[in-house]
């Protein structure tokens, strides 16, 4: 299982050409995810997500092997994300350096960051509620521009990578900067510190994999192929582009 993740990491640090998908949209899937305990909408909510990428796709026989890998790059990436990212090793975040960050970012004091986390309970939702994007970070003549999937991906992945407290610090600040809306802060902090909480797992999104991409009456059944092949093949990319390619068969 360990060799499968690692070959599929590798493969997603491949291609710097992809579908883009912004993180805010990944964003407001997570705030659908989070205000549902019931798992019939949590698995509508994910297969709007991943039809989405998929529809974004030209007809199969005008699909090149790139814009496929492209393709299934983004939805793995997404996909992880909402699991709470999954890389080869943990993002190490602590609260000390996060607190830090959020600090600078939303130009709040220790005090007033500490208050919002009283009252939500939630450094997410804190952050969220102490956030306003500032007119300096945009400029007219280089706008700022949405952040995506893949950058947040990456973004951890170079986090990961970063030796140096402070270049790590310096790193985070970039990231959390690039946050242009409230859900945006909220979800990229809860990511950030390993607290999601919006109930979905890897069982919840190959059922969903498997609802994208067959039609309703043969849900069932392809939900049990979907996952008897992941238990044989533990990477959800694989799996991803041989959908992308040839649909369940």
């Amino acid at each position: 299982h360990e060799v499968a993740m690692k070959q599929s990491s590798a493969r997603l640090s491949e291609c710097s050409e992809s579908t883009e998908i912004t993180f805010q949209r990944l964003a407001e899937t997570l705030q659908q995810l989070t205000d549902t305990t019931k798992r019939l909408v949590k698995l509508d909510v994910l297969k709007e997500f991943i039809l989405r990428i998929r529809n974004q796709q030209q007809q199969p026989q005008e699909q090149n092997e790139h814009q496929i890998r492209s393709q299934a790059k983004t939805l793995t990436c997404g996909l992880y994300l909402i699991l709470g990212f999954r890389g080869e090793k943990p993002l190490e975040v602590g609260g000390s350096a996060m607190t830090k960050a959020l600090q600078t970012i939303l130009g709040a004091s220790r005090m007033q960051l500490s208050k919002a986390y009283r009252q939500y309970g939630d450094l997410g939702d804190a952050a969220a509620s102490l956030f306003q994007k500032k007119s300096f970070f945009v400029s007219t003549s280089n706008p700022t521009k949405a952040l995506t999937v893949l950058q947040v991906y990456e973004t951890f992945q170079k986090i990961i990578a970063t030796d140096g407290r402070d270049a790590k610090q310096n790193v985070l600040l970039q990231l959390l900067r690039s946050c242009n809306t409230k859900t945006e802060i909220r979800f990229l902090v809860r990511l950030l510190i390993g607290n999601m909480r919006v109930g979905a797992n890897l069982k919840t999104i190959l059922a969903a994999l498997a609802m994208a991409f067959v039609p309703e009456s043969n849900h069932k059944a392809a939900i049990e192929i979907i996952q008897k092949t992941h238990d044989i093949c533990p990477n959800l990319e694989s799996i991803i582009t041989a959908l992308l390619k040839g649909g369940l068969d």
